[in-house]
């Protein structure tokens, strides 16, 4: 590993030097920053949830403003062969409650081989966060917006939409679409083609006192992020939108089964859409195809037509909700008696990434979420 890339784990106090660290990294070798936001759902240091799963996992230092953590991988060498190596992640507080980045310069092959399925292991006490479709769209506009650049483009959309004719089964279209657009031309398009995204990219060029400094990201709605060139400027502006609607996602999912609330009422939350989408029965049928497409969960359809009724078991953690159709326009989503932050979010998710994006509130209207699709 270069001494750059090294640099970008040295042990250090303040903010100012570990963001210094960051940016020499990628300035000077073009390697790609990867990393994703998590939260925590108690008190529990990230370190010691880790280690839970994975008892290899050291702490290399710690500071007020980062730790910095080893943990041990199979290294792809030559096709069909791999050899033991380690993996190095930093991880930072951030500025709200319980959320905390998880970034490496080290190789993808850590990043999806190790570190994420390490992550997911670790849920529901440690889990990455999900944020919508608009919550994506936001993040790209408040990035095209911001101060210090000179150009802004986005190169690379992930997108789904319905299909409208029946074609081998299928309901949905998932696409990769590659653009030289600027965001409201890219978001009036998705519009217009009735489409949600999934993940965007994007390029810029950044004013500095050394010129201009060419830069790229990509960020989704699982929390995960890639970035070259620099990391503070990322850091400040659409990490920033990310991690604030994660937060607002995680406060809306917590506490919402039976033994979260005191009188062991559930609280349901609803997905509206503005079309009555559930006027055409079939969508019905539709759903449920969604719900068993989820994995390691099991569904039973307990009703189908005229409203429909569906349970899931969520076997990451033992989380339980029926789900309700009662109306043309909506999805009810009542949790039992236990529903962990991290399953409400990856069940939600799944819905509206499968079935059709649409906006999330609390169906009794108490606390009307902020966290819309």
């Amino acid at each position: 590993m270069s001494e750059h890339l090294t640099g970008a784990y040295t042990r250090t106090e303040d903010a100012h030097a570990l963001f210094a660290h960051l940016d020499a990294a990628l300035r000077h070798t073009g390697v790609r920053l990867r990393g994703t936001v998590v939260a925590v759902d108690d008190g529990s240091d990230v370190p010691g949830l880790l280690r839970r799963r994975n008892s290899a996992v050291e702490t290399v230092w710690s500071s007020p403003v980062a730790m910095c953590l080893q943990l041990p991988y199979l290294r792809p060498t030559v096709p069909g062969q791999r050899e033991a190596s380690t993996g190095t992640v930093l991880v930072m507080p951030t500025d709200e409650p319980r959320l905390f980045l998880v970034l490496t310069v080290d190789p993808k092959d850590f990043v999806w081989q190790s570190l994420f399925p390490l992550i997911a292991r670790s849920a529901p006490r440690l889990f990455q966060p999900r944020i919508t479709s608009s919550s994506l769209a936001k993040l790209l506009s408040s990035s095209e917006q911001a101060a210090g650049l000179d150009y802004f483009e986005v190169t690379q959309v992930s997108a789904r939409s319905h299909l409208h004719e029946r074609r081998r089964g299928k309901r949905f279209r998932s696409e990769l679409m590659w653009t030289e657009e600027s965001t409201e031309d890219v978001l009036a398009a998705l519009r217009e083609r009735g489409q949600w995204l999934h993940s965007v990219a994007f390029r810029y060029r950044i004013l500095g006192s050394a010129g201009r400094l060419r830069c790229s990201a990509r960020f989704s709605r699982q929390c995960s992020f890639a970035m070259q060139g620099e990391f503070s400027w990322s850091y400040h502006n659409p990490l920033q939108s990310m991690i604030k609607d994660a937060a607002a996602a995680v406060r809306f999912y917590s506490n919402r089964g039976r033994t979260g609330t005191p009188r062991q009422e559930p609280r349901p939350v609803a997905i509206h859409y503005p079309d009555a989408v559930f006027h055409d029965k079939t969508k019905l049928r539709h759903l449920a195809r969604v719900l068993h497409l989820m994995t390691r969960s099991s569904v039973s359809v307990l009703h189908a037509n005229p409203y429909f009724r569906a349970s899931v078991v969520d076997f990451t953690d033992g989380s339980c909700y029926d789900i309700w159709v009662l109306s043309e326009n909506s999805i009810i989503i009542t949790p039992q008696l236990r529903a962990t932050s991290a399953s409400m979010g990856r069940v939600c998710d799944h819905i509206l990434s499968w079935f059709g994006e649409g906006t999330l509130r609390d169906h009794y209207g108490i606390a009307e979420s902020q966290h819309n699709g």
